[in-house]
């Protein structure tokens, strides 16, 4: 399997600028994400990955493509995954 980046995804036309992400976790839900060109923003702060991003809100390692969820409640890992097959 390919490495696929969040550029890739927004780039390949996957992943809109501007979709709102929430995150997984019960105890943090209602953050709130914002894809743009450049990353995952969170207020004004952009983070080139979807784990940078992660980390800023829970203060720890993890996971950000389990982390992030769409709309549809699919996470980032499954639209990844579909676009590396």
């Amino acid at each position: 399997m390919s490495h696929v980046t969040l550029q890739d995804l927004i780039g390949g036309g996957d992943l809109s600028i501007g979709t709102m992400l929430t995150n997984g976790l019960a105890r943090r839900r209602g953050t709130l994400a914002v894809v743009q060109a450049g990353g995952i923003a969170i207020g004004e702060k952009v983070f080139r990955s979807p784990t940078a991003a992660a980390r800023s809100i829970v203060s720890y390692s993890v996971n950000g493509w389990t982390f992030w969820r769409l709309a549809d409640g699919r996470n980032l890992a499954a639209l990844r995954d579909t676009q590396a097959r």
